[in-house]
């Protein structure tokens, strides 16, 4: 799962860049192209969605893009609502992280609605969804809970269910400050946890 990479901008489009990395190139979707500097290397917070083509069966792996671990964060809460999907949330985030917390933690949903891509049950969905997310987050570390989303956005898209990876981080006494670390741990809580099952499963 790639967390991050240094990249060097070697085009801006309306709404993708292109971002060279290790001799290729991904075209990313991004909030706002123009908030990168062409021909210079940056460190790129990512977040990979796979596309499977209904028509064809084809999976395709789609970049999205952010300039902080922050925006990358409110975009993962965001395509955990319903009805809201990748390129709905990088749309979103358009109108900046904080103006789209602000919204969202003071439920103020008709001024949501009026955002690009977005519409009222989409709004209300959004602030119902994540407020008390949000407002927890004002008031804790927001590395830590950023490196928890992280670790559950990591583990789901390798298909661990939400009560796996609760058990498995409700196990790990001590967080560590790293997402790597934290995901190591977790893995080895669920590998853990899947032999234990195992064992059960055999007596």
């Amino acid at each position: 799962m790639l967390l991050y990479a240094n990249v060097r901008i070697l085009a801006k489009y309306e709404t993708t860049i292109l971002a060279e990395h290790n001799g290729l190139g991904y075209i990313t979707f991004v909030a706002d192209p123009q908030a990168f500097t062409l021909n210079r290397t940056e460190r790129l917070y990512v977040h990979q969605f796979m596309h499977t083509d209904s028509q064809k069966g084809a999976a395709t792996e789609v970049w999205y893009g952010f300039s902080s671990p922050d925006e990358r964060d409110l975009f993962q809460k965001l395509i955990r609502v319903s009805g809201i999907g990748p390129k709905t949330a990088i749309q979103l985030l358009r109108a900046g992280v904080s103006r789209l917390r602000e919204l969202i933690g003071s439920n103020n949903v008709e001024e949501l609605a009026l955002l690009p891509g977005m519409k009222r049950n989409l709004a209300e969905n959004a602030c119902a969804q994540l407020t008390v997310r949000l407002k927890t987050y004002a008031a804790s570390q927001p590395n830590a809970v950023g490196n928890l989303e992280q670790v559950i956005s990591a583990l789901s898209s390798l298909g661990y269910h939400n009560e796996q990876i609760a058990q498995a981080l409700n196990r790990i006494g001590q967080k560590p400050s790293s997402v790597e670390d934290l995901l190591a741990l977790t893995l080895r809580e669920l590998a853990v946890g899947k032999k234990s099952t195992m064992v059960q499963d055999a007596v």
